[in-house]
């Protein structure tokens, strides 16, 4: 796979190639790219958000010129991408009821849950297929809900604040208008008459201001606009349209009723007077009847894995949901029988299916048990073996329909609500990763992008990352992976340690990425390259480069491996001005060497560098034009620095450009395993330009 980038940000241009099917680590410095490559990678599908990464040198260009605008190109062409980076943790982990956003859909419903649920489905679907052919029954079971609720939530079964008790308790003023009002029954009796009570009694206030009919202006007297006010104190726009709503339900089940049932209830419907308590009390007895059936149909209806797992005895369960009308004599009309047969058939139709259906339940709970037990071994195993004092559970939602992953404290498995709250920064980022892992393997991106993932960690839990993210199945092994890092270890754990290279499968890759001028480029990082600066310093003193810069390699040497004898004492005297007689560094103090100090040191260094004479190397390390004739010649951008700080020994004033120099000069910042800094650029080309920029104003000064 090969990735084209122009115009992002600092990168003018580049090309990076993936090996597919594997691991592929591109290590470099900050500032070459990285968040670049991975940011523009992202928003590649998205052109309008593409063009905020246009480079600053082109934004003054109003519009923008086409052949500045960032363009990414992947070949072959690939459909979706996953990253790893800052916004993933912020969007997908540590939400306040979930670790991982929909973690039920990403970690328990796989391919195979999804199978044993249709298989399931198959079994039960006569059920469904009985409430779709019959939309009717759906009907019955939102007109029984809004009847139920017609009572209120009172504990006896009835509240005089329910639509029942607002809107019929106190009798039917719609069908019984009162006789000084019949005159408006026209419009009490409408289809509209809330709308018009609302309206009409909006109006009422103004009959105070003066004695004329706010609507029409016509003159009043008192007794007509005493009947006027009077339709607002008998009629309240809200209690006329609970009425209706009741009056209305009320129709929609009378067919369910039995004969004597619905002549009592239109005898109530349109009563003139207050229920009696022996009214109430029938009504009741309605109710809880057409609770019994409401519960009933509900649960047939929404029949499912989810309302049959807790089951023991899935036979038993369903004979116990069958409707028996006879038991419910209010409700056991001639309709009333025709719809719940065509239920209760369905539903004896699957009862003959009730040990498959047992069985598929039972595998499929296995499924979910065994799936939980999987990711809470391979999780909490992590965080373990990384040590951290937490582990996970996945549990059940109440509904018990879906689950969700917890976290927990190991101390006293209590569960930690605020997971940001508790979690170091490390920790969380740790944890995001094993999580955005889960992520992906469900997606099944064709590229897995991280950013950048474990330079924060110690080395230990950087390895134990690694292995849980690339380590066997169910992990990203095998996928195409492409990490951004400016960390070493991975590079030495998984290219040059064959130990632990031969553990992961297919063996990953590895590139240095390197920014020169605005073009991206990479070089291929094998085994071999990952030395330990012993070995480089080796390495170079016997290479074709000049005596110079042998001598600085091998004095760092010495100084790396402890050898601070007269060879290193010698050497350090060639860097230093005003060391035409060379002096011996102690805790006592400096002296002048010795003559036969002198010629002990120079037959060491002479093992290696032949040529060494201390008053001829020592003339020309300190003469600025042949040295700056020498930088100039080096394409090494760590040998440049080197030189640089001969050239300009104890003249840098920049404090930081001064302590990067003279790390690089000694040993306070050196890894056990480096690159060849010969032959990888590893050094800051902002570094380089800044040595560069002094040479050149020595060159001018000659």
């Amino acid at each position: 796979m090969n990735i084209q980038i122009t115009n992002c940000n600092n990168i003018d241009n580049g090309s990076v190639n993936l090996v597919e099917g594997r691991l592929n680590i591109k290590y470099a410095i900050n500032g070459t790219g990285k968040s670049t490559l991975a940011k523009s990678i992202e928003l590649r599908e998205s052109p309008e958000q593409l063009k905020n990464l246009v480079p600053y040198k082109y934004l003054m260009e109003n519009p923008v010129l086409a052949d500045h605008q960032p363009v990414v190109g992947i070949t072959p062409s690939i459909n979706k991408v996953s990253i790893f980076n800052e916004e993933t943790i912020n969007q997908y982990t540590f939400l306040p009821d979930d670790l991982l956003a929909n973690s039920f859909e990403i970690l328990i419903k796989t391919e195979d849950y999804e199978i044993r649920m249709r298989k399931i489905q198959i079994l039960i679907k006569e059920i469904q297929d009985a409430f779709k052919d019959n939309p009717d029954l759906d009907q019955l079971i939102a007109e029984l809900s809004t009847f139920i609720s017609g009572f209120g939530n009172a504990q006896n079964g009835y509240s005089k604040t329910g639509s029942i008790g607002k809107g019929l308790a106190k009798g039917n003023k719609v069908a019984n208008v009162p006789a000084e009002l019949v005159q408006y029954a026209p419009y009490i009796q409408s289809e509209m008459n809330a709308s018009w009570l609302a309206w009409q009694s909006k109006g009422s206030p103004y009959l105070e201001v003066a004695n004329k009919c706010p609507y029409c202006a016509e003159n009043l007297e008192a007794e007509k606009k005493q009947v006027v006010q009077q339709v607002a104190v008998e009629y309240d726009s809200k209690y006329i349209a609970e009425l209706q709503k009741m009056l209305g339900v009320f129709k929609a089940l009378e067919k369910y009723f039995t004969e004597t049932v619905k002549e009592k209830i239109n005898k109530l419907s349109n009563s003139s007077i207050s229920f009696s308590p022996e009214e109430i009390n029938f009504l009741k007895e309605i109710k809880s009847q057409v609770v019994i059936l409401y519960n009933k149909l509900f649960e047939i209806k929404n029949l499912n894995f989810e309302t049959l797992k807790d089951v023991d005895a899935v036979v038993v369960s369903l004979n116990d949901k069958r409707i028996d009308l006879a038991m419910l004599g209010h409700i056991n009309s001639t309709y009333s029988n025709e719809r719940i047969s065509v239920v209760n058939s369905a539903l004896a139709n699957v009862i003959t299916q009730a040990g498959q259906l047992q069985g598929e339940i039972n595998q499929q709970k296995n499924l979910i048990r065994k799936t939980i037990e999987k990711y809470h071994k391979e999780i909490n195993g992590f965080l373990e073996s990384a040590g951290y004092n937490y582990q996970i559970s996945i549990i059940e939602n109440q509904d018990k329909s879906t689950y969700r992953m917890v976290l927990l404290s190991k101390e006293n498995t209590t569960q930690v609500n605020n997971v940001k709250l508790h979690l170091s920064y490390g920790e969380r980022n740790a944890f995001a990763l094993v999580l955005f892992m889960y992520r992906a393997i469900k997606e099944n991106p064709d590229l897995v992008i991280l950013d950048d993932p474990i330079s924060s960690f110690d080395k230990n839990k950087k390895y134990a990352i690694m292995e849980m993210l690339f380590q066997g199945a169910g992990t990203l092994q095998g996928k195409t992976v492409l990490m951004l890092t400016h960390d070493f270890d991975p590079i030495v754990d998984l290219i040059n340690t064959s130990s632990i290279r031969c553990r992961f499968n297919p063996i990953p890759v590895a590139a240095f990425l390197y920014n020169k001028e605005g073009t991206l480029h990479e070089k291929e990082i094998s085994p071999s390259d990952i030395l330990s600066f012993f070995e480089i310093a080796n390495i170079n003193i016997a290479g074709d480069i000049d005596e110079i810069n042998k001598l600085i390699y091998l004095r760092r040497r010495l100084e790396a491996c402890g050898e601070k004898g007269l060879a290193w004492q010698l050497l350090s005297n060639v860097f230093h001005p005003d060391r035409t007689i060379p002096l011996l560094q102690s805790t006592d103090g400096n002296r002048q060497m010795a003559e036969v100090e002198i010629a002990e040191a120079t037959e060491t260094i002479k093992k290696e560098i032949p040529e060494f004479e201390y008053n001829r190397v020592y003339c020309r390390a300190h003469d600025k034009v042949q040295m700056i004739t020498l930088y100039n010649s080096v394409t090494s951008g760590y040998e440049k620095i080197q030189l640089y700080r001969l050239i300009n020994h104890g003249q840098i004033s920049d404090t930081i450009f001064k302590k990067f120099v003279d790390e690089a000069y000694h040993i306070e910042s050196d890894s056990l395993f480096q690159l060849n800094p010969t032959e990888f650029p590893t050094i800051p080309e902002y570094i380089i330009k800044l040595c560069d920029n002094g040479i050149a104003l020595l060159e001018e000064q000659i």
